[in-house]
């Protein structure tokens, strides 16, 4: 069985995140049923045969799928810049025991602080 799949069928793109958060990333769905095995690197060396993966640290990531020949993808974790000026908001009162939660988008990832 002739496989037709190039690099490019097996596209994972990079992520960013927020300092302290992690991300699952899954087996990418398509057909690769031509390829008998499978395995996550992290800079270039062995990660992980799991095809569901929780990643947390800034980096290089690839997957790559074995038969015949090698299929791969690589992707960049990155953290967002903790270097963006300080947000000002308005005062605000609240009781005890109440929490006031923050969401903001940076980059379509939602960072959520208590």
């Amino acid at each position: 069985m002739e496989n037709n799949l190039k690099s490019q069928d097996l596209f994972l793109q990079d992520i960013s995140i927020c300092p302290g958060d992690s991300v699952q990333i899954s087996f990418p769905s398509g057909d690769f049923s031509s390829y008998s095995n499978f395995t996550w690197l992290f800079e270039g060396q062995y990660f992980s045969n799991d095809s569901n993966i929780s990643i947390f640290t800034e980096g290089t990531y690839e997957l790559q799928l074995y038969n015949n020949d090698t299929l791969f993808s690589q992707f960049e974790l990155n953290y967002f810049d903790s270097s963006v000026p300080e947000l000002n908001f308005v005062d605000t009162t609240i009781c005890e025991w109440d929490y006031l939660l923050l969401e903001f988008f940076a980059h379509n990832v939602l960072c959520n602080h208590h």
